[in-house]
């Protein structure tokens, strides 16, 4: 009799602690999801995000925790990558995406959402650390197109 009922209180808190670990992902992927906020922005000139290059055109550009994620025009996700958080930037109710160009070389820099304090930074690739290398960029910020 004993040991039935150190079985059935062994099942019961294995159980008690299943659900209660299941109930606390699912409320971090809730916020986690809800935490992901996206701007859409038409940009003017090519550019390049860590090795791959894109057209002029319209993005919704979006970040989660330590991702970024590009979509295009159609909502396909073309892009995610790694990005690090960052502070020091008030960009009011617009949103930016930062750029740092050297010569006709665009790259995607940053990410800044209105509604937070902190943006993300895309890590520079090779190519685009050979050209900080050579000169001066410049950087160049796209506002929300709302």
């Amino acid at each position: 009799m004993k040991k039935q009922a150190l079985h059935i209180t062994s099942v019961f808190i294995k159980t008690f602690i299943t659900s209660m670990l299941l109930l606390a992902t699912l409320a971090v992927t809730a916020a986690h999801a809800q935490s992901k906020i996206s701007i859409k922005v038409k940009v003017p000139f090519k550019f390049m995000v860590s090795d791959r290059a894109f057209t002029a055109g319209y993005y919704s550009v979006s970040s989660s925790g330590d991702h970024l994620t590009i979509q295009d025009a159609a909502g396909r996700s073309i892009f995610t990558g790694l990005a690090n958080q960052v502070s020091g930037r008030h960009v009011a109710e617009t949103g930016q995406v930062v750029f740092h160009c050297y010569g006709d070389h665009c790259f995607l820099s940053e990410f800044w959402t209105p509604t937070r304090d902190n943006g993300s930074r895309v890590l520079p690739s090779r190519y685009e650390r050979e050209l900080a290398k050579l000169g001066k960029g410049t950087e160049f910020a796209v506002l929300n197109q709302r």
